[in-house]
């Protein structure tokens, strides 16, 4: 889209998540599932900055179906003891089966309509709207051992730089922030999936150091970032 348009329209993003739902539902590409939530987060913004509230449940529906199947998946990958990966497959088919009726379900062919036929959104308001994802990223300082408030740093910054991309402008160290922050996001999951007891202590002690890492550089980016 040139600079210098008025208008920001969602179709790219509505057209990847129209080809990702065959994808995703089938299960061949584990990658499918993650990128289905890309697209749901980045039309959530688009919404956001239209001021548009329509929609957004909808979009929120789908992306808490498709998270414990991109946990799970991501999870699995790893090296577990034989009796942790059984569980974690388990819970991975239970979630796979959610999703999948989630895919059919009239719902989802409604949401994709209303996002194909909504109006496009002017840059000018966008522009106006995108303070308040600037300013949770500000507020928020988290511990260096609150791994929840680690992960809620995580999602704001995700969504400030998703609203500054939609107005393409450039998001500074937002996206190395964030990839950051997905180590220790890691460790959150593992522990929420199977338990403290059920994670190895070795990663326990390495993701630790490292959340207490990144809680120190978060503070050193929120206090000079502008």
């Amino acid at each position: 889209m040139p600079a210098n348009e008025p208008l920001l329209f969602p179709g790219l993003w509505v057209d990847v998540l129209r080809e990702l739902v065959p994808r995703a539902w089938e299960g061949a590409e584990p990658s499918a599932v993650h990128q289905l939530q890309i697209a749901t987060r980045r039309l959530d913004v688009w919404l956001q900055l239209g001021g548009r509230a329509r929609l957004r449940d909808d979009l929120r529906w789908l992306r808490r179906i498709a998270g414990p199947v991109h946990d799970l998946d991501v999870l699995i990958a790893k090296d577990w003891p034989a009796r942790e990966a059984r569980r974690l497959r388990s819970l991975r088919a239970v979630a796979r089966k959610a999703l999948r009726e989630a895919l059919r379900a009239p719902r989802l062919t409604g949401l994709l309509t209303a996002l194909v036929v909504s109006p496009p959104i002017h840059r000018v308001d966008a522009r106006a709207r995108i303070r308040p994802f600037a300013a949770k990223v500000l507020a928020l300082r988290p511990a260096e051992d609150d791994l929840e408030g680690l992960h809620h740093l995580r999602r704001a910054a995700r969504r400030l730089r998703y609203a500054l991309e939609w107005l393409e402008e450039p998001v500074g160290p937002l996206l190395p922030m964030q990839d950051a922050l997905g180590t220790v996001h890691e460790l959150a999951q593992a522990i929420e999936w199977l338990g403290p007891d059920a994670v190895p202590a070795e990663v326990l002690a390495d993701r630790a150091g490292q959340a207490r890492a990144l809680a120190h550089e978060s503070r050193r980016f929120v206090a000079s970032w502008s």
